[in-house]
């Protein structure tokens, strides 16, 4: 009777830890993924407050996050809380988690994103930068220089509908691009287009874009402004790489005083420790704070590696401006690895869209 009884204290401990070795491993899983019907139709999404309209289908949901597919073909990943209530409500019903909502859209036939902004009785109204970076200018620079991109207020009534063909004014010349989501709230376009072969995508005010083969003011070019200094720019723009493992990540060369660089994330990520390169410099929220910042530095006296700025983040939507203040020999670009143990960070390398403008 004794070892009976020890046997099933035994099975009973043994079932509590499995039960608690099955829990951790599902919890170290991260959050499920749900796959919504692939049958249901098609439904009009809107945000919180009327800050974004857009036609689609819901494929699946992964913690606190739904992946969207829109009738246009793109794929747009949002936080649930920022969905209308109603929204909410039709995605459990997806889910068989409850009834359809009575003012629910299901019309199989596309809708388009309209204008109107959506009332919700909810104060939680999306920040600007739920779907992406929110609008600011175009040009955001240590030295101030905001003459780029002056919109011009006779196109600022213009709508425009998700999946239309744009032309997006970006710097001095327009590039055609599709409208991926509208932000009716502030008549604000999320645009997907190309610079040079580079893919680019943004929030675009309505004074910032025009229908393809319309017209539209052609853009200020800051460089061909009347000067009260007589002076001139050229301007080179290249793709470089700048690899984590060596203090000259890359060689920029000689400025001299005036001359300017400006940069612009393209991709890649690295990290100034540990065996994973997992950060992204052009993050607003980085891990290890500036130590993964990307570096203007100057090579001074053969031996001395001195920073003179880091580069902000969001550079893919606002590309970053440093002008020089003096004549420098070696200007080069790093991680800011403030250790100096750069032969130690995970093999990884980050590519940055780079304009030299030298002024003559």
């Amino acid at each position: 009777m004794l070892n009976y009884r020890r046997n099933l204290v035994t099975l009973g401990i043994t079932a509590v830890v499995t039960c608690n070795l099955l829990i951790a491993s599902l919890r170290a899983q991260g959050p499920s993924v749900y796959h919504y019907p692939p049958s249901q139709s098609s439904h009009t999404w809107r945000g919180k407050g009327g800050s974004l309209v857009f036609s689609g289908r819901a494929l699946h949901r992964a913690g606190d996050y739904v992946l969207f597919k829109t009738t246009k073909g793109f794929e747009i990943t949002l936080p649930v809380k920022y969905l209308g209530q109603q929204d909410q409500q039709y995605l459990s019903y997806l889910a068989g988690e409850g009834p359809a909502p009575s003012a629910a859209s299901t019309d199989p036939r596309p809708a388009p994103a309209g204008m109107t902004p959506v009332d919700e009785p909810d104060d939680r109204v999306p920040p600007d930068d739920f779907f992406g970076p929110s609008n600011e200018p175009e040009m955001a620079s240590d030295d101030e220089d905001t003459s780029a991109n002056i919109p011009d207020p006779t196109l600022a009534e213009q709508t425009f509908k998700q999946g239309q063909s744009v032309e997006v004014r970006q710097d001095d010349s327009w590039h055609q691009g599709n409208i991926a989501a509208v932000r009716p709230s502030n008549n604000t376009y999320f645009v997907q287009y190309k610079v040079a072969g580079i893919p680019k995508s943004r929030w675009v005010p309505a004074t910032d874009l025009r229908p393809v083969g319309g017209t539209g003011p052609d853009p200020v070019d800051p460089f061909n402004l009347p000067s009260t200094t007589g002076g001139s720019t050229s301007a080179e723009t290249k793709e470089v790489t700048i690899k984590s493992q060596s203090p000259v990540g890359y060689m920029v060369g000689p400025l001299k005083q005036g001359d300017k660089l400006k940069l612009s994330y393209i991709s890649g990520k690295w990290k100034a420790w540990g065996r994973l390169a997992t950060e992204s410099p052009d993050a607003v929220n980085i891990g290890g704070g500036d130590k993964c910042r990307l570096a203007i530095c100057e090579f001074r006296n053969e031996t001395e590696v001195v920073t003179l700025t880091l580069v902000p983040a969001e550079t893919s939507t606002r590309p970053f401006t440093w002008t020089a203040k003096q004549d420098y020999d070696h200007i080069l670009l790093q991680i800011n690895d403030n250790d100096n143990d750069f032969a130690s960070n995970p093999a990884s390398d980050v590519k940055y869209s780079l304009t030299i403008e030298k002024a003559d």
